[in-house]
């Protein structure tokens, strides 16, 4: 604020480092601060106050009555600019525009906004500075696809198909093309110890999740009906040619392997164990892979729903194949 300019000082200088790695010119951007003034944060709890100690903003909480005056002030502007994609540095900024969400989880989902607009948060620079050096890498990645977001011309994310609780003969033709297809994407979830459904992607857009626990908790299938599909599982795992792609392999064919008796032979790729080899010091959670290589919003919070399967399950066997 004293040099009458948004993001200066040391995290102005890594903010503009950032830019330039991915292309964006400073002069090409509008930088507007959520706070016109000077404010006081505490770092144990990222609480945010002005200059008479009144509370701007709790982490967890988002803005309060006082920080929301100012949160209205800047979607204001926003809406009356051309700005096609915003993005939100640091959760009070995100919490301005798209509600209160943890921003390491929520930084790099685009969320459609005002105007056909589309906003992605990332991190604030100035958070680099505190020993979390490797975030650089992940506002530099949101740096990037929020220039290539820029040349849509409308909000835009994946249109999925997502094939959940199919019939026994829609599974059945599902599994005959998955066993045909060269490269297919694969993944399990767990209620009480045994598979509940499992999901093969055969393109980046098409995916079928198979669950053998129903909405009400008891078995989809009857028993001649899932031993058919299981043997299907077999041939696809042990077919000549072709690649399966999991994340965390180990755990999807350990639980094959123990709970249903199915070995594999065929070749098997795994992207947390390539992710890890190229980006040792990152987290290897799918999370963060989808943020990185994906425009796909962030949907892991539906995990939680692994114990409340009879509740929303549809939802959860829509998560199960969004992760294929």
């Amino acid at each position: 604020m004293e040099r009458n300019r948004p993001v200066v000082g040391p995290s102005g200088q890594i903010f503009d480092q950032l830019l330039h790695a991915a292309g964006i010119a400073r002069a090409n951007i509008y930088i507007l601060n959520l706070f016109p003034f000077m404010v006081r944060k505490t770092r144990g709890d990222s609480t945010i106050y002005d200059q008479d100690g009144e509370v701007l903003y709790r982490a967890g909480k988002g803005l309060t009555e006082r920080g929301q005056v100012y949160g209205d002030k800047v979607r204001s502007t926003i809406e009356r600019s051309g700005a096609r994609v915003v993005v939100p540095m640091g959760a009070p900024a995100c919490s301005a525009l798209v509600g209160e969400r943890p921003i390491m989880k929520w930084r790099g989902s685009p969320f459609p906004w005002e105007g056909n607009r589309t906003v992605i948060p990332t991190v604030h620079p100035a958070a680099t500075l505190y020993g979390t050096y490797m975030w650089r890498y992940l506002i530099k990645a949101d740096l990037d696809k929020a220039l290539r977001h820029s040349t849509y011309k409308r909000h835009t994310v994946p249109q999925r198909n997502l094939i959940i609780d199919p019939s026994f003969a829609e599974t059945m033709d599902y599994l005959r093309q998955v066993e045909q297809t060269p490269l297919v994407a694969g993944d399990c979830e767990v209620y009480s110890r045994q598979i509940s459904c499992f999901s093969w992607a055969i393109d980046p857009l098409t995916c079928m999740s198979i669950p053998f626990i129903d909405g009400n908790g008891q078995n989809r299938w009857t028993l001649q009906e899932e031993a058919r599909i299981w043997e299907m599982f077999s041939h696809i795992l042990k077919r000549k040619k072709g690649r399966i792609v999991f994340h965390n392999a180990t755990f999807d064919l350990w639980m094959l392997a123990m709970q249903n008796s199915i070995l594999y032979t065929t070749q098997v790729d795994d992207t947390m164990i390539a992710h890890s080899i190229m980006y040792p010091h990152f987290k290897m959670g799918l999370d963060l892979l989808t943020s990185l290589h994906t425009d796909e919003p962030y949907y892991k919070e539906d995990r939680k729903l692994w114990n409340k399967i009879t509740v929303d399950s549809r939802r959860f066997w829509e998560y199960n194949a969004k992760d294929s």
